[in-house]
């Protein structure tokens, strides 16, 4: 599958993930400003989760389980 660039391919991944604004999508902070854009844009919501420095810019997996249950405790599905 090819894209005429990163954007349009974020775009179209996004798009076909989002349905409804019930619809979560995970992205790391910082983040790229693409994906906070085309989310509010395509209607869903963004799920931030914090990259830890020290580790080298990684996300550990205890940020990612409590994000995700938060989030879903909201009562929306995280893509």
């Amino acid at each position: 599958f090819l894209t005429n660039g990163a954007s349009s391919a974020i775009q179209y991944v996004l798009t076909g993930l989002i349905a409804s604004d019930r619809d979560a999508v995970m992205i790391p902070i910082p983040q790229y400003p693409i994906y906070s854009a085309l989310i509010a844009l395509l209607g869903g919501r963004q799920v931030g989760y914090e990259l830890d420095e020290p580790l080298g810019w990684a996300a550990t997996e205890e940020e990612l389980a409590t994000r995700l249950l938060e989030t879903q405790a909201q009562g929306l599905t995280v893509k």
